[in-house]
C-alpha cells in the first residue's frame, strides 16, 4: 500500500508573525497556523497549496502574489489588498476580507470566476455581509452565463476537448435555462425583471 503514497512534505508553521516585507520567497505547500503580519507587503511570493488557520494578515499588500489552491480559514485579513495576485481553485472560510478582491482577484478563465466568486459569497454569507455577497452573487452569475455559452460554441481547445459531443447539448440547454431564467426573472437578482414578469 505504501507503494501509492508518498509525503506531501507539507511544513507546519504554528504562531510565527512575519517581521519584514518579502520579496520572490517561495512558501509553498505550508500550513499557517495563527500567522501575523501587520502592514508588510509581499512581492511575488508563491503561497501556492498553503493553508492559513486563524491567520491576521492586516492591512498587508500583496502584489503578484500566487494562491493558487489555497485555503484561507477563520482567517483576518482585513485591510489588505491584492494587487495582481494569482486565486485559481482557492476557497475561503468563515474569513474576514475585503470585498474589492472580487475587482482585483478574480482569476481570467469564466469557469474559476465563478468557482472563487462562488466561496466568496458562501464566505461573505457566513460573516454576514450581505452586501459583499450580493456583489459576489452577480460575478457568479455572469460568469456562469459566459462559461455555458462557451462550453456550447465556443471554439476555443479547452472547452472542445471538456465538452464534445452530447456534453454540448447539454451545456447548451443549460445555458438556455439559464437565459430564460435571467430574462424573466434575474436569476432572483433582478426586481425589475420579476416584477415585469
Amino acid at each position: 500500500m505504501n507503494d501509492h503514497f508518498r509525503p506531501t512534505g507539507r511544513e507546519i508553521i504554528p504562531d510565527q508573525a512575519i517581521a519584514h516585507d518579502l520579496k520572490g520567497v517561495n512558501l509553498k505547500n505550508k500550513q499557517f497556523e495563527r500567522l501575523v503580519a501587520k502592514k508588510k507587503r509581499f512581492t511575488d511570493c508563491d503561497f501556492s497549496y498553503s493553508q492559513f488557520d486563524s491567520a491576521y494578515l492586516h492591512k498587508c499588500i500583496f502584489d503578484s502574489c500566487k494562491f493558487v489552491g489555497c485555503r484561507f480559514t477563520n482567517s483576518n485579513l482585513r485591510g489588505s489588498k491584492f494587487e495582481g495576485c494569482v486565486f485559481d481553485y482557492a476557497e475561503f472560510s468563515q474569513t474576514q476580507v475585503e470585498p474589492e478582491i472580487l475587482d482585483t482577484g478574480c482569476p481570467g478563465q469564466e469557469n474559476l470566476q465563478q468557482k472563487f466568486a462562488r466561496t466568496l459569497r458562501v464566505n461573505f454569507h457566513q460573516i454576514g455581509n450581505s452586501v459583499a455577497a450580493n456583489k459576489a452573487i452577480k460575478i457568479e452569475l455572469e460568469a456562469g452565463r459566459v462559461h455555458l455559452y462557451k462550453a456550447w460554441r465556443s471554439r476555443e481547445a479547452y472547452y472542445r476537448k471538456h465538452y464534445p459531443g452530447v456534453t454540448r447539448i447539454k451545456a447548451f440547454l443549460e445555458w438556455l435555462d439559464f437565459v430564460l431564467l435571467d430574462a424573466f426573472w434575474g436569476n432572483g437578482e433582478s426586481f425589475i425583471k420579476l416584477l415585469r414578469t
